[in-house]
C-alpha cells in the first residue's frame, strides 16, 4: 500500500473532502501542514508525489485523533490482507546496524524464506527444553530482580491470553517472541519494578476480552529473515486488537534492544542497577508505536514517487 492509497481511502472512508481534509490537517499541525493545499493533497492522493516519512506519521497521528483508533483502516483488514500490507523491507529498519545480541545473521537460505513458519511455543515438541534454554539466555543479561525461570517460561506460554510465538525453519527454531498481555495496573507496577516479573501471577493477565497491555519479554533470532517474520507477526497482531491494547512495553537489558525500542519511539519509564546491570522499561501508547517513523515506513511502500 501506498501513503497515497491509504490517504484517499481514508478521506474517502470518513466523508472528507480534499478542501475539508487539508483545512483539518493545518488546523491539527499548522507547523507541519503549512502550505499545504489541494493540489498538493490530489497529488500525494495519485501518487505523482509523496510527503516526507514524518508528515506521514503526523497524518497518522491525525487520523488516530479524528478516530479513536490507533490505526485506521487497518483495524477491518484480514491477517492476509495485513501481511501483503506490510512492506518488509520497511521493517528491515528496525534492524539497522550491528544487532549480533539479539539477531546473529546466520545464514539461514533466503530464497526459501517461504519455509518459515510461525507457531505458538506450546505447539513445539521440545517445549520445556526450549524454555530452559531461553530462561538462561535472558537471564545472563539481568539482575536477579527481573529474573524469570523456566517453569515459569512454561507455564505463561500455555496461558491463552499470552503470545509465545516461535519462527522454525525445517523444523530448526530460528527465533522467538515472547510477550505477556498484562492487565493496565500490573502493567505499570511491572515497568516501575514494584512487582517482579517473577511473582506475576493470574491476577495480572488480562483475558482477551479485555483491555490491557502487552510487555515483550523476549526476542531472539538466529538471522534476519526470521526477525522479520516474528516482528511482521507483532505488528499484525497488535493493529488487530488496537481496539483493547493500551500500552506496549518492554524491559531490556541488551545494548542492541535499547536501540530498537527507541527506534520504534518508546520512552524509557525506569532504570534499575543492581550487580553491574543496567536495566531499563521503555513504554508507549499503541498510538505512538503505530505511528512511529519506523512503522510508518514499513506499511507504506514508496512505489516509485518522488518525495516532495
Amino acid at each position: 500500500m501506498t501513503f497515497g492509497e491509504y490517504l484517499k481511502a481514508f478521506r474517502k472512508a470518513y466523508g472528507l473532502t480534499q478542501e475539508s481534509l487539508v483545512e483539518a490537517l493545518y488546523l491539527f499541525d499548522d507547523t507541519f501542514f503549512s502550505g499545504l493545499d489541494t493540489t498538493t493533497l490530489s497529488k500525494w492522493e495519485r501518487n505523482v508525489t509523496r510527503p516526507k516519512t514524518a508528515k506521514q506519521a503526523m497524518v497518522i497521528k491525525f487520523a488516530q485523533e479524528h478516530t479513536g483508533l490507533a490505526l485506521p483502516l487497518f483495524e477491518t483488514m484480514d491477517a492476509a490482507a495485513l501481511d501483503e500490507a506490510i512492506c518488509r523491507s520497511g521493517l528491515a529498519n528496525l534492524l539497522k546496524g550491528k544487532n549480533k545480541e539479539l539477531v546473529m545473521r546466520l545464514p539461514i537460505e533466503r530464497a526459501k524464506s517461504e519455509i518459515l513458519e510461525i507457531t505458538p511455543l506450546h505447539r513445539c515438541e521440545r517445549q520445556e527444553a526450549l524454555c530452559e534454554l531461553l530462561a538462561d539466555m535472558r537471564n545472563a543479561a539481568h539482575p536477579p530482580q527481573t529474573h524469570i525461570d523456566a517453569e515459569q517460561l512454561r507455564a505463561w506460554s500455555d496461558h491463552p491470553a499470552h503470545r509465545f510465538r516461535v519462527c522454525r525453519y525445517k523444523g530448526l527454531v530460528t527465533g522467538v517472541l515472547f510477550s505477556l498481555r498484562l492487565r493496565v495496573e500490573s502493567y505499570r507496577a511491572t515497568l516501575l519494578f514494584e512487582r517482579p516479573l517473577n511473582r506475576l501471577d493470574e491476577d495480572d493477565f488480562a483475558a482477551n476480552d479485555e483491555v490491557f497491555c502487552q510487555l515483550h519479554l523476549a526476542f531472539f533470532a538466529l538471522d534476519e529473515t526470521s526477525a522479520l517474520r516474528l516482528i511482521l507477526r507483532a505488528y499484525r497482531e497488535a493493529i488487530a486488537d488496537q481496539k483493547r491494547m493500551r500500552r506496549s512495553g518492554i524491559v531490556a537489558a541488551r545494548n542492541e534492544a535499547h536501540k530498537i525500542v527507541e527506534r520504534l519511539e518508546m520512552f524509557p519509564v525506569e532504570t534499575l542497577q543492581s550487580e553491574g546491570f543496567d536495566v531499563v522499561s521503555y513504554d508507549a501508547p499503541i498510538e505512538t508505536s503505530l505511528s512511529s517513523r519506523y512503522f510508518v515506513e514499513s506499511i507504506f511502500t514508496s512505489n516509485g514517487c518522488k518525495e516532495d
